[in-house]
């Protein structure tokens, strides 16, 4: 049997358009940490799937650098997708610029997202 986030104000289903499913196992939501609920999500929680239009505000060296950054950009209730993730399993395959994975916001969060991944561009000691 499936379960779902019932959170309406899910980071997941905003950024993919449907309530997160999960299966048996998981008791909490890994988007938002919100308790799950039995079965597949209503109806009327799912939202229309929509295109949204994501720009770079970072670009990390690896991806260890790429999922800080994320993570204080999610902290900030910003959804995040990194691109160029996946490609970083064929290192000394593809080029070497592959190994940059870009960290993308949503175009209307790219202001309040920059000023939060410019933390890391910072020199030590000039926080």
């Amino acid at each position: 049997m499936t379960q779902h986030c019932a959170n309406p104000d899910c980071p997941g289903l905003r950024r993919d358009g449907v309530a997160p499913e999960f299966v048996d196992e998981m008791k909490v939501c890994i988007d938002c940490g919100g308790r799950l609920m039995r079965g597949a999500a209503p109806d009327d929680i799912h939202e229309a799937p929509r295109f949204t239009d994501y720009v770079t505000v970072f670009i990390a060296s690896d991806p260890v650098q790429a999922h800080l950054v994320r993570g204080v950009i999610e902290a900030e209730d910003i959804s995040v997708y990194l691109k160029g993730e996946a490609l970083t399993s064929a290192l000394g395959e593809l080029p070497a610029t592959v190994e940059q994975v870009e960290v993308q916001v949503p175009r209307e969060d790219k202001e309040r997202a920059l000023v939060v991944a410019g933390r890391f561009e910072k020199p030590a000691g000039q926080v």
